[in-house]
């Protein structure tokens, strides 16, 4: 059921009919994979009592996981992931400290218990890249990461996203259009809801630009 009404989503969730717990038995895998449904769902939802509550279930299944085994890597992706998202529902500032430690020790954590984690490559070069250098923010460093996502992995969008923006930056157009254009054309081809509209406004942009060149 999709549900629209913020005051509609707040009576469901007081009168239990969309449940916070009850996953005792189930794996770390199944959870995480859960979670990381509900982190995409949010980004889809329009409204903001619905996006805030696919965050804040996808962050207890991941926690749930988590606590199943905490050697599973994409526990702590997916909590990451709903973190993340939650911390930017109101903009893009990490303006809260705390949560912004736990938020790279998840990614940190994931990528440490598997270093070939490409999503979690992707967050990282995407964080770096975005970053200021006094919260830990390396645009080199997180290129590198981002190109090698693309290399390895050739239906990775986000981070032809972030290559994108980068190329942008640096005035280096041909290159920003090729990841843009990339970018849209998989995100459609593969229906990710959660990216699509990024990347078409990105290439649009990018288009306009190059037009009045």
């Amino acid at each position: 059921m999709v549900v629209h009404n913020g005051l509609m989503i707040a009576t469901l969730i007081l009168l239990g009919l969309f449940p916070l717990a009850g996953w005792a038995g189930t794996s770390a895998i199944e959870l995480s994979q859960e979670s990381m449904v509900h982190c995409q769902q949010g980004r889809i939802a329009t409204e903001r009592a619905e996006r805030a509550h696919h965050f804040e279930i996808g962050k207890q299944l991941a926690e749930e996981a988590i606590h199943l085994d905490q050697k599973y890597p994409n526990g702590h992706f997916s909590f990451f992931c709903n973190l993340g998202e939650q911390m930017r529902l109101d903009g893009e500032v990490l303006s809260a400290v705390m949560e912004y430690n736990r938020l790279m020790e998840a990614l940190d954590t994931a990528l440490a218990l598997n270093p070939d984690y490409l999503d979690a490559i992707s967050a990282k070069g995407m964080l770096l890249v975005r970053l200021p250098w006094i919260m830990g923010g390396d645009p080199e460093k997180g290129e590198v990461l981002l190109r090698r996502v693309v290399q390895e992995d050739p239906t990775a969008v986000n981070a032809r996203i972030g290559l994108a923006r980068l190329c942008v930056e640096r005035g280096d157009h041909q290159d920003a259009l090729m990841f843009a254009q990339e970018a849209y054309t998989l995100a459609k081809e593969r229906q990710q809801l959660d990216l699509l509209p990024e990347a078409q406004q990105l290439l649009a942009d990018i288009q306009k630009t190059t037009v009045s060149r």
